[in-house]
């Protein structure tokens, strides 16, 4: 058994065989998949796509700091409708990204802190964006789960996964002493991914995710093609090889926190 806890299947580029691409993850032992959201019209995008294979494909609504903008109360509105939906596990994808700042920073930030708002108010695990932020992220965060401690929410051992985990120290020292989860992507299969390589073996394996962040990040030996949920078995196997944990071992493991995640 397999998950992929992290797949835009609502990009442009699964429109022409987006029914093909999801029976070969079937095929290829995927049980569950994650499609998050970037936008509203992604996020609406993500609860149709999961409408149309219930079970399987489960949504994730949110912004992505990209395409942070100034938003209004009715923007806010048209989120928080899409979370009433029962497909709907998580607020995502959100984040801070000062690598490109394709949007300002205190966008960005203001974006963040509408979107954990929604988080905390419909009780969904968040599923996090982080470059070259780590410091500002954080204490963002830390006023966020400070406040998820005060109200005990039920998210407080189960707020959120780290998406496309890198190795980051700062980050594992917060999400370990949290209880946030680590998306582990096609990344990890690179030449150039040996911190994340290292610190795989301080991390917890019952706070390990699997994800392809398809249609980027495609692992070895698919890599320089586009990505998709199928290829969600090779990060799986290159993990399982940097643990010395047997294959089925691990996915069974993977496959089990996303269940307790997201409670899908």
């Amino acid at each position: 058994m397999l998950t992929d806890t992290h797949c835009h299947l609502n990009l442009p580029e699964f429109n022409t065989d987006l029914n093909q691409v999801i029976r070969s993850a079937k095929e290829n032992g995927v049980e569950k998949i994650l499609v998050p959201g970037i936008d509203l019209q992604t996020s609406r995008r993500a609860v149709e796509i999961s409408k149309q294979h219930p079970g399987l494909v489960f949504a994730a609504v949110g912004i992505h700091p990209n395409y942070s903008t100034e938003n209004d109360e009715s923007f806010l509105e048209k989120f928080e409708l899409l979370l009433t939906d029962p497909a709907v596990v998580a607020v995502g994808e959100i984040g801070l990204d000062f690598y490109r700042e394709y949007s300002p920073k205190p966008v960005q930030i203001n974006t963040f802190n509408l979107m954990l708002n929604l988080a905390e108010k419909y009780n969904k695990p968040i599923c996090v964006h982080h470059r070259e932020c780590d410091e500002v992220i954080l204490s963002i965060l830390d006023q966020w789960y400070a406040g998820l401690v005060i109200s005990k929410s039920d998210l407080l051992n189960r707020a959120g996964v780290f998406h496309s985990y890198g190795g980051s120290e700062t980050i594992y020292q917060w999400a370990n002493s949290h209880q946030f989860y680590y998306g582990i992507s096609g990344f990890v299969t690179y030449k150039k991914a040996d911190l994340l390589r290292e610190k795989l073996l301080d991390l917890e394996t019952k706070k390990l995710l699997i994800e392809t962040d398809a249609p980027y990040l495609t692992p070895v030996p698919h890599r320089g093609k586009r990505n998709e949920p199928a290829h969600v078995k090779f990060i799986m196997e290159e993990i399982s090889r940097v643990l010395g944990i047997n294959n089925s071992i691990f996915s069974d493991i993977s496959t089990l926190n996303s269940k307790t995640l997201f409670e899908w």
